[in-house]
């Protein structure tokens, strides 16, 4: 079986500065405030969110609030890190054997982020509103870990990778760049439909599903069926001026 080459998984937890940490607070206690932040963050938002209902929720004064976790951008983003890496962790954990098909690969990652979603909506629905209604007071600190998360899951859907599968004479790196791309293409169309509740619809995410497996069925068998000379079988062509650009 040929393999594209191994990258580097990346990755790395940065480390708060001096003074109190929430890593100092009793475990219980610390818990009760992550909760109640990422579901207060999750229901309203950065710039709605309160941290005097998160207070509340969690049981704490604010004053212990603001010792432990610092200002509002600074619980914030301790919860956007803290949640990111829970959630990384456990993909890789619970991630099971990937299809040396690079296809399937991308249909079966899918899978396994939908079961991910479903089993724990609120917290979903605290990354998604992260990571598409990016506040702007933390844009530059989201954006560079949303980087991170690239780099550090690039890997996946290449370690591994069966190249002989590919069609004869097709160079394997253009190939994989190819679905690459269009990976990328899907997920910028898929966009809009990522909001907030999507982890509480799980038949909007089984349509999803559905289309993404339409598009990589196409990608894996192609448009045309191959013949002498090329072309539509059946002399075909798109109304005039239909899939022109500007």
């Amino acid at each position: 079986m040929e393999e594209l080459p191994s990258g580097p998984a990346g990755g790395g937890k940065k480390e708060l500065g001096g003074g109190p940490r929430p890593e100092d607070l009793p475990e219980d206690k610390r818990c009760r405030i992550i909760d109640a932040a990422v579901a207060e963050f999750a229901e309203r938002g950065y710039e709605l969110a309160s941290t005097n209902a998160i207070t509340a929720r969690a049981g704490v004064s604010k004053g212990l609030l603001f010792h432990y976790f610092g200002r509002k951008k600074d619980l914030y983003l301790y919860l956007v890190r803290h949640v990111v890496d829970r959630y990384t962790e456990r993909f890789f954990k619970d991630l099971p054997e990937l299809d040396p098909d690079v296809i399937e690969r991308v249909f079966q990652i899918a899978l396994h982020k939908q079961r991910l979603l479903l089993e724990e909506p609120q917290v979903n629905k605290f990354l998604i509103r992260a990571f598409q209604e990016i506040p702007e007071e933390v844009r530059p600190e989201i954006t560079s870990l949303q980087a991170e998360l690239g780099d550090r899951s690039e890997h996946i859907l290449t370690d591994g990778v069966d190249v002989s599968r590919f069609r004869r004479g097709i160079d394997p790196r253009k190939a994989v760049i190819l679905v690459t791309v269009c990976l990328e293409g899907l997920q910028e169309l898929f966009k809009e439909r990522l909001t907030p509740d999507l982890a509480e619809c799980p038949e909007e995410v089984a349509r999803m599903l559905g289309e993404l497996r339409e598009y990589l069925d196409i990608l894996k068998y192609g448009l045309y069926e191959r013949e002498e000379g090329g072309g539509p079988t059946d002399g075909s062509r798109l109304p005039e001026g239909e899939g022109r650009g500007c």
